[in-house]
C-alpha cells in the first residue's frame, strides 16, 4: 500500500499519537487556556515544540492529517494541522 493513500486504516497511528499526547499532558497550560476563553472539547495543554517533537516521527500525510483534525482536542487538530 502506498504511504500516502488516504484510504490508509490510521487506527493504530491514531492511538499511537493520543498516548504521547496524553503522556505529555500539562494540567496548568490547559487550565490557562480556558482561563482565557481557549474552548476545545478537549485541551491538554502541549506546547507548539512538544507538537512538533511528536510529528516529526510520523509522515506528512493527507490520510493522517484529516483523521487527526476529525477530533475534538485541540493538540489533534494542530498535530493535523503540522502533517
Amino acid at each position: 500500500m502506498n504511504p500516502c493513500d488516504a484510504s490508509k486504516d490510521w487506527t493504530v497511528t491514531l492511538k499511537e499519537i493520543k498516548q504521547k499526547v496524553w503522556h505529555r499532558m500539562d494540567g496548568a497550560t490547559a487550565a490557562s487556556l480556558r482561563e482565557k476563553g481557549v474552548r476545545y472539547a478537549f485541551a491538554l495543554g502541549l506546547s507548539i515544540p512538544h507538537l512538533r517533537e511528536i510529528a516529526a516521527d510520523y509522515p506528512h500525510d493527507k490520510g493522517l492529517a484529516t483523521a487527526l483534525l476529525n477530533h475534538e482536542m485541540r493538540e489533534l487538530k494542530l498535530l493535523g494541522v503540522m502533517l
